[in-house]
């Protein structure tokens, strides 16, 4: 690695930098793959997976990743397993860029489906996916970028229930892009008492000001309702720290800080989205 330290540290620089302090932070950890037949056509040439011209274009394809973070980093990514929960406006765009640095399995989990009003923020629907389950919609948006790339979609809501389903396979990481309180807190509980690593996508609604993005325990997160009320919720559940956020620490401007109240509201009540 170029920047030293360990490997841990190299990848969770490597994906803050990919995902531009959204959600996406990584530690290397080797899976073995079991891959189908793929087959690839660029302009008229058809390749099968099992040529040796696929990791060809594997590595032209993200030449500029791995000149950024080397040989060794590379194959941390393509080793990694990442599972993102919540498909919407922050969940999309953590898979998508996640997916296009190099990580070859990755697990998608969210319930809902498109809508028109979720246009102006999802990384990738257009108004011909509104309808259709967000989980599908990314699954092949993602296999036309890299269709080496494992994807398992899962249409489905998490829950304590089925959090141990639904977390298998020793994930990497595991992205949190829920935005229901309730659903929230089951997930970073469960990851915490399982040693499951997590990094959770805090509030930055009515933010404007990227340069105060931060990333930072928990225990940590400032100027944030929606860290405040899972922070508190933690708390009572004995968990003080040890779980990662993402959140932005800007003041929020006077005019819209009725609406982030209500947004909170909604959260605490189950009556919002369980994703972004």
């Amino acid at each position: 690695s170029t920047w030293g330290g360990d490997i841990r540290t190299m990848v969770w620089r490597v994906l803050c930098s990919f995902a531009a302090g959204v959600v996406s932070v990584l530690v290397l950890q080797k899976f073995h793959k079991k891959r189908g037949s793929i087959h690839y056509k660029i302009q008229d040439h058809v390749i099968s997976e099992e040529s040796e011209e696929v990791e060809e274009i594997v590595r032209e394809q993200l030449a500029r990743t791995i000149s950024f973070v080397g040989e060794e980093g590379f194959q941390s990514l393509r080793d990694a397993f990442v599972i993102v929960v919540g498909l919407g406006g922050v969940g999309s765009h953590a898979a998508h860029m996640i997916v296009r640095s190099g990580i070859e399995k990755i697990r998608l989990i969210d319930f809902d489906q498109v809508t028109l009003s979720s246009l102006n923020r999802h990384a990738v629907a257009t108004r011909a996916d509104v309808g259709l389950p967000k989980v599908e919609v990314m699954q092949s948006h993602l296999l036309e970028v890299c269709p080496h790339v494992q994807i398992d979609a899962r249409k489905t809501l998490f829950s304590l229930e089925s959090a141990e389903a639904l977390l298998d396979g020793k994930p990497t990481f595991v992205l949190d892009c829920i935005d229901n309180i309730d659903t929230k807190v089951d997930l970073l509980k469960f990851c915490h008492e399982r040693n499951i690593p997590v990094i959770s996508s805090m509030g930055a609604g009515g933010r404007a000001d990227p340069t105060r993005i931060r990333i930072a325990d928990i225990s940590e997160t400032q100027e944030d309702p929606l860290s405040r009320a899972v922070r508190a919720r933690l708390r009572r559940l004995n968990i003080q720290s040890g779980i990662k956020c993402v959140f932005s620490n800007e003041r929020t401007p006077v005019g819209v800080r009725a609406l982030m109240h209500f947004l909170v509201s909604k959260h605490r009540t189950g009556t919002a989205s369980s994703s972004r």
